[in-house]
């Protein structure tokens, strides 16, 4: 009786519609530098960070968010805070 549905298809990624209207390439953030076991600055994070809602587990407007996070027992973390 309903088949065909004509209701539109529900985006899986709508939620992140607020975060796709400020793209994260254009701003710093801080990231865990895995390699490093540290936290880094800048636009150089890992691409699949910046997408699919991941932005939201690992950039961090504050050093000390990633940080108490990702690396808590180091004790230069951030490592870096230049800005790119």
């Amino acid at each position: 009786s309903d088949c065909p549905s004509f209701v539109p298809a529900v985006n899986p990624e709508a939620e992140d519609e607020p975060w796709h209207a400020n793209p994260y390439s254009m701003q710093n953030y801080y990231f865990p530098d895995f390699s490093k076991n540290n936290c880094g600055f800048g636009r150089d994070y890992p691409a699949w960070m910046g997408i699919n809602a991941y932005e939201k587990h690992y950039l961090f407007r504050e050093g000390s968010e990633c940080c108490s996070k990702y690396f808590p027992t180091v004790g230069n973390c951030p490592y870096e805070h230049t800005v790119q």
